[in-house]
């Protein structure tokens, strides 16, 4: 059966969509509704920290929220948000309303990228279409995934980990260290978890790769490139409002 990319899509859009109304409800999948994150823990602190943020003025380190730190420097980081999406919003703000929520927006994200991540992975491996489709409602499905999403919006970002083994395995050689960067950013402007894992994946990928062609120089040169690209961001964003111990 030849594989039919539009449909496929148009597929993982519709399930990933019915998935999100399920999970947050009909009435609260609307950006302008933000009563369900309210009275709700850490859900309470994302949209608090983010209201914070979107009214601020603009400063630097970007993620810089100083008025949701009660007196002591804090960062969008630090509060169970998704600084990525934080920073596109606060960006986007004179044509939003004040009562603006985009956390029903990132679940959707992450299921919809979830499914297709895992879909081409198993494709890449089986190449078999109907096995793979199957296999990524398994993936979207995951408890500990949909657990993630229901108390840490930023933690349900497991698809990160699937784009890691990716890279690894099935882009070519010569585009895979700018895919790495992508990544590695991606990683750090979501939850620094899973840059850790990221790197973890990519220490073993290095070493791998050490073993066949014995060029190690090179292999640690691209590796401290990487971890100075990291700080670099991490500066950028704010990661060290906090001391550097706290933040990590």
């Amino acid at each position: 059966m030849k594989e039919n990319k539009i449909l496929n899509y148009t597929l993982f859009l519709s399930l990933s969509l019915l998935m999100t109304i399920s999970f947050v409800g009909i009435d609260n999948i609307w950006f302008s509704k933000t009563d369900w994150l309210l009275g709700s823990g850490d859900l309470t602190n994302a949209q608090l920290s983010w209201k914070f943020f979107q009214n601020d003025l603009w400063r630097f380190p970007i993620g810089k929220n100083p008025n949701y730190g009660l007196e002591v420097s804090n960062s969008i980081i630090f509060t169970d948000n998704i600084p990525l999406l934080a920073i596109i919003f606060k960006i986007l703000n004179p044509l939003i309303s004040n009562e603006f929520q985009y956390f029903s927006l990132w679940i959707f994200l992450c299921l919809f990228l979830q499914a297709i991540f895992s879909y081409k992975l198993i494709m890449k491996i089986t190449n078999d279409i109907q096995f793979s489709f199957i296999s990524s409602f398994l993936f979207i499905l995951c408890p500990f995934l949909l657990f993630r999403l229901s108390h840490h919006f930023s933690l349900g970002a497991h698809w990160l980990i699937l784009y890691g083994f990716y890279i690894a395995y099935f882009i070519e050689e010569k585009k895979k260290d700018l895919h790495w960067y992508i990544l590695i950013f991606l990683s750090l402007v979501i939850h620094l978890y899973f840059t850790l894992i990221i790197f973890v994946i990519y220490f073993f990928f290095i070493l791998e790769r050490t073993i066949k062609n014995k060029n190690i120089k090179i292999e640690i040169k691209k590796l401290i490139q990487k971890l100075l690209f990291s700080f670099l961001i991490m500066f950028i964003l704010g990661y060290f409002e906090s001391h550097p111990v706290n933040a990590v």
